[in-house]
């Protein structure tokens, strides 16, 4: 061992832990756990990535057969859940009740703006407020290429359905970067694609068919030579356990080692492979649409560009149609304004049910990609939520909420918590289990008790 080697190692290595951590360019490889580490400073994990995922639903449910039955852990999904129920993904889910959106005197537009930011919307005016999303993102920002993405799939108009007095821009956003900056929403899928993965697509070395090595990539293989250089040079300090340990780590090294040279990767989760570009413009089926952009956005959480995401269904007021559904009138005047009729309220479940199947579709996605000793949605923090409950009423009581994830054990799962007030404690619990350092937000003076572990 080189007497730096030597000098670094008598200084740190009895308080570095479990993991020795060589980072660069977003790289981070970890020595196993070593005897030699294992002193009472020194228990501790290293911290899994955290990401936050949030899908929005437009116009509300129909609160009957969205509602759970039973409290705590003891408890039913309603009817329109059972997509969850179908994945089996039951245990790691929540659903929060009790929650309220400020909202204001024009439902559509002020719930719309109030959801993520919890201020009130003032009329002729197209001044917000930074919302929750953004917080986590600043957080975030340093460590990956993009602090957040908004994806969606229309935007708002207003045409028809204007709310007189109020501007389209808070009617369109739920995401501000601050009062005066909106986040809109990317609806067409080859656009979010190439914005994303532009640059990531790797390209054979000249004269032969091994892909060449991108920047990134050539500084992950200098930090793995180094990484099996300095193993290599501890061995002989180890005990024979130890070194056992530790070899069998390198020699796992030398085979990434190798993998680098004919299979690029990107981000911290793995092989990054986005796969073909989908087709310019927006798609003609809906449903296509849909999982276009759930699947560029898990694949950008897979391949660590951003670990905040947000996804729009529609907007407040959508006249779309669900013909995939047998739904064949507009959604927002003739389904979401069901004034109490039994075949709308029906056709409400219907599309609610569907919707809420397309957020599973992206947390099955995610429970699918193994981190750490679970999956990436066990360490994230997702909602699926409308700023409605009540699309007929206009209500913002009791508006819809399903979380999921526990953010690396951070917040309960498989549980109804019944709560009450403003959904900014929700907000609060979901950034402080992230590990963003906030107590207040909006109306929230603290997080939601109940929520966290």
């Amino acid at each position: 061992m080189s007497n730096s080697t030597t000098r670094w190692a008598d200084r740190h290595l009895t308080r570095v832990g479990r993991r020795w951590f060589l980072g660069a360019a977003g790289v981070a490889v970890a020595l196993p756990y070593l005897e030699v580490f294992d002193t009472p400073a020194a228990q501790a994990q290293a911290a899994a990535i955290k990401r936050l995922f949030i899908f929005h639903m437009p116009a509300g449910v129909n609160t009957t057969t969205w509602a759970p039955s039973g409290t705590g852990t003891n408890f039913t999904l309603g009817a329109t859940m059972k997509p969850v129920a179908d994945a089996m993904l039951q245990n790691k889910i929540t659903v929060v009740t009790g929650m309220n959106n400020l909202g204001g005197p024009r439902g559509h537009t002020c719930g719309v703006s109030s959801l993520f930011t919890g201020v009130g919307c003032q009329p002729n005016s197209s001044n917000n407020a930074v919302s929750f999303d953004q917080l986590a993102a600043q957080a975030f920002a340093a460590q990956t290429r993009f602090s957040s993405i908004e994806l969606g799939t229309a935007h708002n108009t207003e045409n028809p359905n204007a709310e007189a007095g109020y501007s389209t821009v808070i009617k369109d956003n739920l995401n501000w970067k601050d009062a005066t900056t909106p986040l809109p929403k990317e609806i067409e899928p080859l656009k979010a694609f190439n914005r994303l993965f532009s640059g990531l697509a790797t390209t054979p070395a000249v004269g032969g068919t091994t892909p060449a090595l991108s920047v990134k990539d050539a500084m992950r293989k200098s930090v793995l030579d180094y990484t099996l250089a300095e193993g290599t040079a501890l061995s002989a300090r180890l005990g024979t356990q130890d070194r056992l340990k530790l070899e069998q780590y390198l020699s796992g090294l030398r085979d990434l080692e190798k993998t680098i040279q004919t299979t690029p990767t990107v981000g911290q989760t793995g092989v990054c492979t986005p796969g073909a570009a989908p087709a310019a413009g927006i798609p003609s089926s809906l449903p296509t649409h849909v999982k276009l952009m759930l699947d560029i956005a898990v694949m950008a959480f897979q391949c660590d560009l951003t670990r905040v995401i947000t996804f729009a269904y529609q907007h407040t007021t959508t006249e779309i149609q669900h013909p995939w559904l047998n739904i064949n009138v507009s959604y927002h005047s003739t389904v979401t304004h069901h004034a109490g009729a039994a075949a709308a309220l029906a056709n409400y479940t219907t599309v609610n049910t569907w919707v809420v199947s397309q957020y599973v579709y992206a947390l099955t996605k995610l429970n699918g990609i193994a981190q750490g000793s679970g999956t990436m949605l066990d360490n994230m923090a997702c909602m699926c939520l409308s700023e409605l409950s009540d699309g007929n009423s206009h209500s913002n009581q009791n508006i819809p909420i399903l979380l999921a994830g526990s953010a690396g054990g951070k917040l309960q799962t498989g549980r109804v918590v019944s709560g009450s007030g403003a959904i900014e404690q929700v907000h609060v619990s979901l950034l402080q289990a992230l590990g963003v350092p906030t107590t207040t937000f909006g109306r929230a003076k603290g997080p939601l008790s109940g929520l966290l572990v």
